[in-house]
């Protein structure tokens, strides 16, 4: 009997630990990219500014057309939208801008800061390591891709669809 209580106790004490962890995971996500975002204003950089809007935007047409054709299960089997992880894809965006155009002084503490964020989705079992694999490379691909030079091959544009809003690519050479 005393076995099952300390089991019990234990069992709880680890779900509460994995809440944490998947919580954590939840602001820091959020926190990286608004970090970024926040560095373009100290640095009064309208051009800076305007490149993190292209590439986060890059970055999450990229997520979520994958999460949309690609469907696969997540590990807790709670929806089909497992295929990128964008937990990741946000937070190593964020890293890989503020790595970019502020140096690796700024940028390893923030890539090691996005690590904790994937581990955190595979922890909490709304990942596999292969989701959070392909989210970190669309997160960290779109800041170091010069979009500038795109412009008049590429265009996004937000578009209005049967049911609501949807996103335009548009090529051209």
């Amino acid at each position: 009997m005393l076995g099952f209580l300390v089991l019990f106790l234990l069992q709880n004490s680890y779900s509460q630990n994995i809440k944490k962890i998947k919580k954590t995971g939840d602001y820091v996500q959020i926190a990286l990219p608004l970090t970024a975002l926040a560095s373009t204003y100290v640095k009064t950089d309208a051009t800076l500014r305007k490149q993190y809007f292209e590439s986060f935007a890059a970055t999450l047409f990229v997520t979520y057309v994958g999460k949309l054709t690609v469907p696969t299960l997540r590990p807790d089997g709670s929806d089909s939208y497992s295929w990128i992880s964008g937990h990741t894809a946000a937070s190593v965006f964020g890293a890989a801008f503020m790595e970019k155009h502020f140096g690796l002084k700024i940028g390893i503490p923030a890539y090691i800061a996005a690590g904790f964020v994937g581990w955190s989705r595979v922890k909490s079992k709304k990942h596999s390591a292969g989701d959070v694999l392909r989210g970190a490379i669309a997160g960290a691909f779109f800041p170091h891709w010069d979009l500038a030079k795109l412009h008049k091959t590429i265009k996004i544009k937000a578009t209005n669809i049967e049911n609501g809003i949807g996103l335009n690519l548009e090529l051209s050479w």
